[in-house]
């Protein structure tokens, strides 16, 4: 996972949600690309996006006037198990019915449990979404 400052032109499967906006921008296989400037406005609340020809998952925060915006290698993940979220009904036009994560996993000493290993979930990656049948 790497922190990033921009989203460079790619096909994208995912969402990004301004700040002035009632529902998501969908992206689904189209060309995306954003800066990720923290004095634009809109901004952009929260989006996730996967790049499937470079196996790269990338989310978006925006907290406190700043971008969060991390990368992932979705090739190197390992102890993950897989989850869907019921998507909003916000997401009815496009008929995304879920989205699909991995929830990454790391083994660590337990002090509770006479420090033997236990998982704490360590990240959750968007991998994309469930479509109605």
């Amino acid at each position: 996972m790497e922190k990033i400052a921009e989203i460079k032109k790619a096909k994208y499967l995912g969402y990004v949600w301004y700040s002035d906006a009632n529902e998501p921008v969908v992206i689904l296989n189209e060309e995306y690309e954003n800066d990720l400037d923290e004095n634009k406005n809109p901004f952009i609340i929260e989006g996730f996006l996967v790049n499937e020809a470079d196996h790269t998952s990338i989310s978006i925060k925006y907290v406190d006037g700043q971008y969060i915006a991390r990368a992932t290698d979705l090739e190197g993940i390992v102890n993950a198990t897989d989850k869907e979220y019921i998507a909003s009904s916000r997401f009815d036009q496009w008929k995304i019915k879920a989205l699909t994560f991995k929830q990454c996993w790391s083994e660590v000493k337990e002090s509770g449990c006479l420090d033997m290993p236990v998982l704490e979930p360590t990240n959750l990656v968007f991998t994309g979404f469930k479509m109605e049948d």
